[in-house]
């Protein structure tokens, strides 16, 4: 008992340190939340900007979901496309699936199935 005790509390001091830290795109993006809050939207965009293309295809997602929060819906578009150009493997499903609601929310779901048909 003492001993799977044991194991036990040096797995989790072992796993803290590494579950607390954020990915760098993950405090950029924080970052660009708090400066938005404090009324600097251009300067927020600049930050997740510099992020998204340092990240590939997930910087650009973080980018495109800043862009749709401050309601630049077209520069949203451009980012979720330029997302979707360069991802890989099973990111590529989730981009696709997040391009999808995007259009859904902008247009018709008729519109968002048939325009996403059109880009395979």
């Amino acid at each position: 008992m003492t001993r799977a005790l044991t194991a036990l509390a040096a797995l989790a001091l072992v796993a803290s340190p590494a579950l607390a830290q954020q990915s760098k795109l993950d405090q950029a993006y924080a970052k660009a939340l708090e400066q938005v809050a404090k009324g600097r939207p251009e300067d927020a965009v600049k930050t997740m900007t510099k992020a998204a293309a340092e990240n590939g295809a997930e910087g650009q997602m973080a980018l495109a979901r800043l862009q749709e929060r401050l309601g630049n819906l077209d520069e949203a578009q451009a980012a979720y496309t330029q997302a979707r150009g360069s991802a890989q493997g099973a990111a590529k499903g989730e981009i696709l699936a997040a391009i999808a609601n995007f259009t859904l929310r902008r247009g018709t779901a008729t519109f968002s199935v048939r325009r996403q048909a059109e880009k395979r």
